[in-house]
């Protein structure tokens, strides 16, 4: 669309993430990692949308790359899902952690979810590339963030399922 001054035009989704709700996630889940090494890496991920999948085989292959990540960083993993991870996607990417991180499974309406803790207490974020939301809450931290790039699916099968 061209240039209008009455339209805003961004390069990320708009997002709730300021410094107050930082804070306050700050005070809330500052014991997120507990005791554990630094660095804190918050590991968000997303799943399987119109343009990405995130199946069990791909889930365990991130699991496994970011704990390795943080292990050989000396750092503590926490991982916390979202309602697109799917429940087999979810326990592959619990079973690959090993010892080597905690892991949160998202549940609707649950007023436990540490998503925000996490983006609020972390030293750096690792955030699967399905979501743009979900990268511009993490870029909105301030937080060292990497993006895990999940693969494509396929144009035909998006085309035949209606999403292309």
């Amino acid at each position: 669309m061209p240039p209008h001054p009455r339209r805003i035009e961004t390069r990320v989704p708009l997002t709730a993430i300021d410094d107050r709700s930082l804070q306050v996630a700050r005070e809330r889940w500052r014991d997120l990692f507990g005791s554990a090494p630094r660095p804190h890496v918050g590991l968000i991920a997303g799943g399987t949308s119109a343009l990405h999948r995130l199946d069990a085989s791909t889930a365990a292959r991130m699991g496994r790359a970011a704990a390795d990540w943080v292990r050989a960083a000396g750092g503590s993993l926490f991982v916390v899902t979202s309602p697109r991870t799917g429940a087999s996607a979810s326990a592959a990417l619990c079973d690959s952690l090993g010892a080597a991180g905690r892991f949160y499974k998202w549940r609707p309406g649950d007023s436990e979810n540490p998503y925000l803790g996490c983006l609020a207490v972390a030293d750096a974020l690792i955030v699967t590339s399905d979501s743009e939301s979900m990268l511009a809450d993490a870029l909105a931290t301030g937080t060292a963030v990497h993006i895990y790039p999940l693969p494509e699916r396929r144009k035909d099968h998006a085309t035949t399922c209606g999403l292309g």
